[in-house]
């Protein structure tokens, strides 16, 4: 359930597990949770311009394709 999820990942923070691979673990976790869907965590830049961070059951040429696209109200990774 959602409290194990926010369990594991609590306890990797605490750990000092790596970033990247806490939030990898986090998408894959959601993802068992809710059964054909797909996680990824972009981050925002300064600019405006999203960059994907992890992405674990996504294509890489899918993320590739995200890296620097801007977000704004008629553009977005969605």
């Amino acid at each position: 359930m959602l409290i194990e999820v926010q369990n594991s990942i609590l306890r990797m923070v605490a750990q000092g597990d790596e970033l990247e691979a806490t939030l990898a673990t986090l998408c894959r976790q959601l993802e068992s949770l809710l059964p054909g869907t797909r996680a990824s965590i972009l981050t925002l830049d300064p600019h405006g311009l999203l960059h994907p961070c992890v992405a674990p059951s996504l294509p890489k040429d899918y993320s590739a394709a995200l890296d620097g696209i801007p977000i704004g109200p008629s553009a977005g990774s969605c």
